[in-house]
């Protein structure tokens, strides 16, 4: 109905659902409702469009949707010619958004795009001397006018949200997609809860058969429903990380933003003494590389190709990478491998993808649930705020590193204040 007359691109301004500006003369005003844009279209006096006798100093508006998905306006979908009560701004002036940008503009002078379409129609009927036979092309090509414009308008907002400039924060919201390893338990599903619970998109990895992590999964999806993405996969195995990775990017939309390298292994239930030397195997050190160095290098390889760009991926390191106690030798080498690693991540993915890590204190998970009361308090009491840290701290820290645009190739220790006693 409304395509059916001349109309002009005017601006946008602010109202219930968008920013509505003053209107002059006749043109659409674009603003949006939801994932709906809509052309607010004033028809032109001179084409004898039935007013619904609104006051004098108020226009006329037909709304017609255009939907991202069809990239055109639905002018089926216009109602009969409505009163706007938000079309005039207060303070007297008008502006334009095409790329987000509110451009000011005093009232009397109108956009580009208005004078143009205006200057069309008044040529095609009647206005300019040649009589009205030619209205019905004015309006069919006025018409053209206006879906061009919509279909550049949608297109370039759906460019914008589909990532985010590099340098620009990553906020976890609703439409970030997020993949935590050895996310079921521990640190690890402390940081899925966080994001989760901030609407991010989570996969959450585990190993292949742990049924308890099976059964964890499926609370967190009977709990966040179709936010929960289930990532089975041991890291250690190049071959089933490439295809885990690729699956859940698949499955989060074909896009990564966050990367959290969280799954990670002592090999031992008790700390083995540095002095002890005979128990460094290379079954034992192989096993804890294998996890703990080159799981995280597998999974940001395989990532690399689906960030978004200004993307994130943070590495769960420990103290013991920066020479503090460590449940053993091979532990501690492969936390100091993983912070040196970050760094070279943060170099290779520069500028489109920072890396950093987090590296927790003796922290309250499962592996430290059993300790006697004897070990726990000798290692509380060299922390200056004799605490455990918690793994919603790390969690914490976590978020903090993904969302802040200006900090890579870093290490954040999170442990409580280790080692500072006199």
């Amino acid at each position: 109905m409304a395509g059916e007359h001349g109309v002009s691109l005017e601006k946008t301004g602010s109202g219930p659902v968008g920013r509505h500006t003053k209107a002059r003369g006749a043109g659409p005003y674009l603003v949006r409702s939801g994932s709906v844009y809509l052309f607010q279209i004033r028809m032109p006096k001179a084409l004898g469009v039935p007013a619904a006798s609104p006051p004098q100093d108020h226009p006329t508006f037909i709304s017609a949707p255009v939907r991202a998905a069809e990239h055109r306006p639905d002018f089926s979908a216009a109602a009969e010619p409505t009163l706007d009560q938000n079309a005039i701004d207060d303070d007297g002036t008008a502006g334009y958004n095409l790329d987000r940008r509110y451009v000011r503009r005093p009232a009397s002078r109108k956009p580009r795009f208005s004078r143009m379409a205006e200057d069309y129609l008044a040529a095609y009927s009647g206005r300019s001397g040649s009589g009205n036979k030619d209205v019905r092309i004015a309006r069919a090509r006025c018409e053209l006018f206006v879906e061009v414009i919509g279909v550049a308008i949608c297109l370039r907002r759906q460019q914008l949200r589909q990532s985010t400039p590099s340098g620009e924060k990553m906020i976890i919201e609703p439409r970030t997609r997020v993949i935590v390893t050895g996310g079921a338990s521990g640190i690890g599903l402390a940081v899925t809860k966080a994001c989760l619970e901030r609407g991010a998109q989570v996969a959450v990895n585990a190993l292949p058969g742990d049924a308890k992590a099976s059964e964890v999964i499926a609370g967190l999806k009977a709990t966040y429903n179709e936010t929960v993405v289930s990532a089975f996969a041991d890291v250690s195995d190049r071959g089933a990380v490439e295809d885990m990775i690729t699956s859940s990017a698949r499955q989060l939309g074909g896009k990564v933003d966050l990367l959290v390298n969280n799954a990670g292994t002592s090999n031992t239930r008790d700390p083995i003494p540095m002095s002890d030397l005979d128990k460094m195997t290379p079954e034992f050190w192989g096993a804890i590389f294998s996890t703990n160095l080159l799981g995280p290098f597998w999974c940001s390889r395989a990532a690399a190709p689906y960030f978004s760009d200004g993307g994130a991926i943070i590495n769960i390191a420990s103290i013991a990478g920066l020479g503090k106690s460590a449940s053993s030798m091979a532990y501690a080498a492969s936390k100091a491998a993983l912070i040196n690693m970050t760094i070279n991540l943060a170099k290779a993915l520069a500028p489109h993808v920072r890396v950093n890590a987090v590296a927790p204190g003796l922290t309250r998970t499962p592996w430290t649930a059993d300790w006697p009361e004897a070990r726990v308090s000798k290692s509380l009491s060299s922390t200056l705020l004799g605490r455990w840290v918690e793994a919603e701290d790390v969690a914490h820290a976590v978020i903090m590193l993904a969302e802040n645009p200006s900090i890579t190739a870093q290490t954040l220790v999170v442990d409580a204040g280790r080692g500072y006693h006199e």
